[in-house]
């Protein structure tokens, strides 16, 4: 099977026009998981992924994907842009100082509250998603 054949039969959970609306919000962390994710390109190689749940005071559920390594060999090949995207998100809600702290600690996230803007973000391949953009994350104290 081919990316091609894979998006023929991928049938999304909304229609695009449903995307989480893009803008300011706050956001209850209810749950961060690290993770194993299929990699369609290259099965040999899955994804270690940090999986985040967080819900807006009005109950909308969102949910961001930071693909932070890859695992090749029994290796781990970190991939350096989102992992440092999501050390910098993590750091920031759980209000480390900017100190590092290791994914695997994702489920400190659960519980904590964060502000922040959702943006709008086209892939190659034509579709859009709403992403957390990691410069805007504030940690706050409630809604």
């Amino acid at each position: 099977m081919n990316d091609s054949d894979f998006l023929d039969d991928f049938e999304l959970p909304y229609e695009e026009e449903e995307i989480f609306p893009a803008g300011e919000y706050v956001f209850r962390i209810t749950e961060a998981r690290l993770d194993q994710e299929k990699n369609f390109k290259d099965e040999s190689s899955p994804y270690m992924t940090v999986f985040l749940t967080a819900v807006t005071e009005d109950g909308a559920i969102f949910q961001e994907k930071f693909r932070v390594a890859n695992l090749k060999n029994d290796k781990i090949e970190r991939n350096k842009g989102r992992a440092k995207a999501f050390s910098n998100f993590l750091c920031t809600v759980l209000e480390t100082g900017g100190l590092a702290t290791n994914a695997e600690n994702v489920t400190e996230l659960i519980g904590r509250y964060f502000e922040c803007e959702i943006t709008h973000n086209e892939a190659d391949n034509g579709m859009t998603f709403a992403n957390i953009n990691v410069y805007t994350v504030n940690a706050v104290d409630g809604f």
